[in-house]
C-alpha cells in the first residue's frame, strides 16, 4: 500500500483497513509512504519493486497516487494488470480515461459536504460514517 501522510487524520482509515484486509487473508503487510500526489506514486512504486520485485498488486490511498504508480508501471514496462493490479481511490475522473481504466472506490462526496457544512453551522460534529463502493475497471 502508498499510505497517506501520516499527520493527516483521513490518511488513518483506509490503512487500518489494508492492514485488517491483508492480515485477515495472511499476507505480509507491505506499506510505503505517500502523500497524495502522483509524483509521490512515482517514488513509492519504484521503492515498492526495488524492495519487492516480486508485487503483483499495489494499492495507493488516492487516485492521483495510483496514476503516479501506473505512469512508473508503463515506463518500465510493466503491464498493469497482467504482472501488477492496480487500485485506487476517490474515482476522479481521469480514473476511467486512462489506460488501462483504473480501479478505484467512490463515495458520497455531495452528502459527505453537507453533513460537514451542517455540523460547522450547528457546531456539533457529526460521528456518521459513508460508505465507500468499489467502481472496478481494466487495472485489476
Amino acid at each position: 500500500m502508498v499510505r497517506g501522510p501520516r499527520w493527516l487524520a483521513s490518511s488513518r482509515a483506509p490503512l487500518d483497513a489494508y492492514v485488517s484486509v491483508v492480515r485477515a487473508a495472511g499476507l505480509p503487510v507491505r506499506i510505503v509512504p505517500g502523500d497524495f500526489t502522483a509524483r509521490r506514486g512515482r517514488v513509492a512504486a519504484s521503492e515498492i519493486l526495488r524492495r519487492r520485485p516480486d508485487t503483483d498488486a499495489i494499492v495507493a490511498v488516492t487516485d492521483a497516487t495510483a496514476l503516479g504508480v501506473l505512469q512508473f508501471l508503463a515506463a518500465r514496462g510493466v503491464r498493469v494488470p497482467a504482472d501488477i493490479a492496480l487500485t485506487g481511490f476517490d474515482d476522479i475522473p481521469l480514473a476511467a480515461a486512462v489506460h488501462p481504466a483504473l480501479s478505484t472506490a467512490t463515495h458520497p462526496v455531495e452528502r459527505i459536504a453537507a453533513a460537514a457544512a451542517r455540523a460547522a453551522l450547528s457546531g456539533r460534529a457529526d460521528d456518521k460514517v459513508f460508505a465507500s463502493r468499489p467502481v472496478l475497471r481494466d487495472s485489476t
